[in-house]
Parts: structure tokens; sequence; C-alpha cells
């Protein structure tokens, strides 16, 4: 019973919550499962350590591989633009290319400061499509600084 309390405590304290996401989960559940690995070699279970250390690792593994995966396809941005002037517009073409680049867009924040126009824009997609977007925002001549 002791072991499952410590264990508890010390998968807890690895886990810690900023804002809206929460990181250390997969280590409290690989503490979990290392303690629960290693009180069934204490009982003789050699065989049943074995393949359960074999699974663990597959599926860490697995995960890993499917989270770097979903992390290229969802990448997610935040765009600081401004322009040259306070024309609207500009932030309409923006959109346009943006849509264009098959990319997903929400505008956050839009002001004017020392007759510029600025737009917080918040865009998800490919990182590959995301690149292409910084090489076009790259070549506007209304885009002051992004």
């Amino acid at each position: 019973m002791n072991i499952v309390t410590g264990i508890g405590f010390i998968g807890a304290g690895v886990i810690f919550k900023d804002g809206f996401s929460v990181n250390g989960l997969t280590t409290a559940a690989v503490i979990w499962i290392s303690a629960a690995i290693g009180m069934v070699v204490g009982a003789g279970g050699y065989s049943l350590a074995l393949i359960s250390t074999i699974v663990t690792l597959f599926i860490l593994i697995l995960f890993h591989l499917l989270e770097d995966y979903i992390d290229k396809i969802h990448h997610e941005r935040i765009l600081s633009l401004v322009f040259d002037n306070a024309d609207h517009d500009n932030l309409q073409v923006i959109q346009d290319m943006i849509k264009n680049q098959n990319l997903d867009s929400k505008v956050w924040h839009v002001g004017k400061k020392n007759g510029c126009l600025e737009a917080i824009v918040v865009v998800t997609g490919h990182k590959k499509h995301l690149r292409k977007l910084d090489d076009l925002l790259l070549k506007m001549p209304q885009l002051k600084a992004f």
C-alpha cells in the first residue's frame, strides 16, 4: 500500500498545468507502470514483467510517432502583422492568402497604431503550407512587419 501512495505522490509531482495546457501526464503514467512492473518482478513474475515492458515500450514509441505526425499536419502559429497603412483591405488579402494555402485562420485583434494597421492572426495547418505562407508574406510590399 505504501508503494501506491508514494508513486502517486511522485506521479502527481511531475504533472504541471500552464494556462490551458497540461504537461507531464505521460511521465506520470510511465512512473506508475514502472512501479507496477517493479512490483511484478519483486513478486517473481519475470515473464509478465518482460511482456509488460515490451508492450509499454511499443505503446510509448507508437504514441511518440503519432504525436509527431499530428504536430506536422496540425501546426499552429500566431502572426503579428503590421501594415504600412491603416487600410483594412490588406487584412482581407492576408486572409484570402491563408485560405489559398489550405490553412485556417482566426483574427484575434485588429487595431491602429502610428497610422499603421496591426492585426494578430492565429493560423493553423500543415507545416509545409505555413512555410509557403511565410514566403508569400515576405514578398508583400504593404506588409511592414510580421
